[in-house]
């Protein structure tokens, strides 16, 4: 190519001019390009610039590539003049052909263009030739043959009137398969040709259509699938073109194998519905963000139909409070070429938010210029939600580690107090004084041992009796007792399913889980008129569900629900209600350990919690239980007005000192016995040489060197038939069928009064 190949090209789109150019350098053409979209200025280029090809849009306002195609005959007719259009139908395409157009490109196959002006510039210098050699006929066929033979198109003609090949180029040996052109010319048009076409007509019907339209019409352009003699088909294009020669007419045809063009067609077909079928959105902006394409799952996580989101940015879906960040971030992209991938809050039509992860790619063209940004994102709420749930988790079992390691040497300070006060207590006399101080003193102590109660419920390092009962009677006990401790400004309603099927609980956890909400919910609506519904049915679920830090399986479910009218919680308390000494009460008006005790007995009971809540809207615990087709068991009560009979000699061992000290005071105050000892293994040994002088053996649980469970163990082996009591602020998770077999008769909880002590000496005794 020669330096400064002058171009004109007509265009008035300026996005299909730089698509043209490019196709241009791709094929390293030295060219100088004027460009114009008018008449006027194209009459006016023709004249002083003088191109040596012209390049022209077929289709434009008040001008057409014909008008212009005709003006370029009559001023430059030597001058190549090529039609560049979106569409062209076979009638336009043949009449710019006959009207002295060199060739058409469809702008979907632009880089035809490449080819088409190779072969037109070939095409241009060959007519050059021509007209400085015309009087070398000879010459000029032979060049004319040359371009025909190295045509990568099969080129042949058919002669009439059975329209018989009557001559090819080589291009046809290679295209049908035959070993040389003699065989090839031996064949009719249908034996190259399937049986039927893609449409369902038979080859030679339809070939003979196409025949006669192009004898009529001069040419005729069409879609065919050919046959190699192997048997392989192939799709192609054939042009039909009316050829007169001397007094004979002959139709000219020539054959394009578009098998890689169909192939990428089919590659993009796929890519499409690909990217149509993707869970996550996928959408193409241009460099200001506008959307230029939205995939279905666009539609679906946003609202925003596909036909929309053409009429917006990309901006328009993002948080309020995150759309000039991200458009700072966009902006950044789209000049510098980076990649953006981020949590982001994406806005759905209906005002709700959903959080999404995003990232964004730009698309560059072969010279590194950005022409569209690639955006793609998914809804990860669940995904936040289950990571929320598993800090949630994680936080309370390390809280309850913690609990389970303080409440032993906690409950030992309490044993001391509570057993100091019992002695005390006992020995007052007549003064009243002293008797309600003390009095006030075991009542702040019971606080708190409610209150490592509460601990090591929330924990569920305390073994509960449970046992299959019918929830619906603790419920209703429940409720009188709550009654009356609530201001009659409030209004208790129940609506309990009497024919609720049982679940596996201790009745003390259920007592428990009513009291701390209906607390909560008393406390929720303060001196304002309102309301408590607690409501009890049975819940059936055919599917897996998910509650709060639980997924319940599907099955039936005692359903629990708490409702109140108070002030509601917003979302960033709701996230922290079941943190425990969380509370937004007063000082004097919780711990911030009743919703975590609240959750501890939900797990140990393999149940799950839900809470609905809005700010001005109330709140709603709904607690599912598991239920077992069982009856229920009865509870037994402990008389604690019986008369104490002390007698007995008793082991009590215990690495606390001051316990000891307490204890044996307390115990001997009543009447009864006490050998202490502080060292478990010590103790073994003397009931070992002591054994028959004992009548009942109590032992602490945790000591250092050795547990309680071990020593009872050895004391029982010892003598099977003694007694004993396993005395601790933590006992452990141990069956009792487990405790019964090595001789423990009770588990005893520390911190307890000496009279309750006392009171379970002498039953155990009895």
């Amino acid at each position: 190519m020669t330096e400064n190949f002058k171009i004109l090209i007509l265009e008035d789109n300026p996005d299909d001019v730089k698509l043209l150019k490019r196709e241009l350098y791709k094929a390293d053409y030295n060219f100088i390009s004027r460009e114009v979209d008018s008449k006027s200025n194209y009459l006016k280029e023709l004249k002083n610039f003088q191109p040596d090809l012209i390049l022209s849009d077929y289709s434009m306002p008040q001008f057409t590539g014909l008008d212009a195609l005709k003006i370029a005959k009559e001023k430059y007719p030597d001058t190549p003049f090529i039609i560049v259009t979106g569409s062209l139908s076979d009638e336009l395409a043949v009449r710019c052909l006959r009207e002295g157009a060199w060739d058409y490109v469809i702008k979907e196959h632009l880089p035809h263009i490449r080819m088409a002006i190779k072969n037109v510039l070939s095409l241009k210098a060959e007519n050059d030739k021509e007209k400085i050699l015309e009087q070398e006929l000879i010459d000029s066929e032979e060049k004319f043959r040359t371009l025909f033979n190295s045509s990568k198109d099969a080129i042949m003609t058919l002669e009439p009137p059975d329209w018989l090949f009557s001559s090819g180029n080589p291009a046809i040996l290679k295209m049908f398969g035959v070993k040389n052109l003699e065989e090839f010319l031996s064949l009719k048009p249908w034996d190259i040709s399937p049986k039927t076409q893609p449409d369902g007509q038979l080859s030679i019907d339809k070939a003979k259509k196409m025949i006669k339209k192009a004898l009529n019409e001069e040419s005729s352009f069409f879609e065919w699938t050919h046959k190699k003699i192997n048997g392989d088909n192939f799709p192609a294009t054939v042009l039909l073109n009316k050829v007169k020669l001397k007094d004979k007419i002959l139709l000219q045809a020539t054959v394009r194998n578009i098998s890689e063009q169909k192939k990428a067609e089919e590659k993009l077909k796929l890519l499409a519905v690909a990217i149509e079928s993707a869970l996550e959105a996928i959408v193409i902006t241009n460099k200001l963000g506008k959307i230029e394409y939205a995939n279905q799952s666009f539609e679906k996580l946003t609202g925003i139909t596909k036909q929309n989101a053409l009429d917006t940015k990309i901006f328009d879906i993002v948080n309020d409070k995150q759309r000039v960040k991200f458009q700072k971030d966009f902006k950044r992209i789209s000049q510098a070429g980076q990649y953006y991938n981020n949590n982001i809050e994406i806005k759905k039509n209906n005002n709700r938010n959903f959080s999404a992860q995003m990232t964004l790619s730009p698309v560059k063209m072969e010279n590194g210029e950005i022409i569209n940004i690639v955006s793609v994102f998914r809804d990860i709420t669940y995904e936040e939600e289950l990571e929320e749930q598993l800090r949630q988790s994680q936080k309370m079992e390390a809280i309850g580690t913690l609990a389970g390691g303080i409440a032993h040497d906690f409950n030992n300070i309490l044993q001391i107090i509570f057993g100091s006060l019992g002695v005390a207590k006992n020995h007052t006399g007549q003064n009243k004084e002293l008797e309600m101080a003390l009095e006030q003193a075991t009542h702040a102590s019971k606080r708190a041992k409610d209150l490592v109660s509460q601990i090591l419920t929330f924990s569920r390092k305390i073994k509960k009796q449970k046992r299959i009962l019918k929830i619906s009677t603790i419920i209703k006990e429940e409720l009188k007792l709550i009654r009356s401790s609530i201001p009659p400004n409030i209004k208790i309603t129940k609506n309990i399913n009497n024919t609720c099927c049982p679940i596996m609980a201790d009745p003390s956890q259920i007592h428990q889980i009513l009291l701390n909400l209906c607390t909560n919910a008393y406390h929720a609506i303060k001196d304002k008129e309102g309301s408590i519904d607690v409501i009890l049915e049975q819940f059936n679920s055919d599917t897996d569900f998910n509650t709060l830090f639980t997924k319940l399986k599907a099955g039936s479910y005692a359903k629990l629900s708490i409702i109140d009218t108070g002030e509601g919680i917003d979302k960033k308390t709701k996230n922290r209600i079941f943190d425990p000494f969380f509370t937004t009460k007063d000082i004097d008006k919780g711990t911030g350990l009743g919703l975590s005790t609240v959750l501890g007995i939900i797990k140990d009971c393999s149940a799950g919690i839900k809470v609905n809540s809005e700010p001005g809207k109330g709140t709603e615990f709904i607690i599912f239980f598991p239920i077992i087709e069982f009856g229920e068991t009865e509870t037994t009560t402990i008389d604690e007005n019986k008369k104490i009979s002390a007698k007995g000699n008793i082991l009590f061992i215990d690495d606390e000192v001051k316990i000891l000290q307490v204890i044996k005071l307390g115990l001997e105050s009543f009447g009864y016995t006490v050998n202490t000892q502080s060292n478990g293994k010590e103790a073994i040994s003397y009931f070992h040489n002591n054994y028959e002088s004992f009548d009942l053996v109590i032992t602490d649980q945790l000591m250092p060197g050795i547990k309680g469970i071990d020593i009872a163990a050895q004391i029982h082996e010892i003598r099977p038939d003694i007694p004993i009591l396993l005395y601790s602020g933590f006992a452990g998770d141990y069956e009792m069928e487990y405790l019964e077999k090595i001789g423990i008769r009770q588990l005893v909880p520390k911190p307890i009064g000496i009279n309750e002590l006392a009171k379970i000496i002498q039953d155990v005794l009895n």
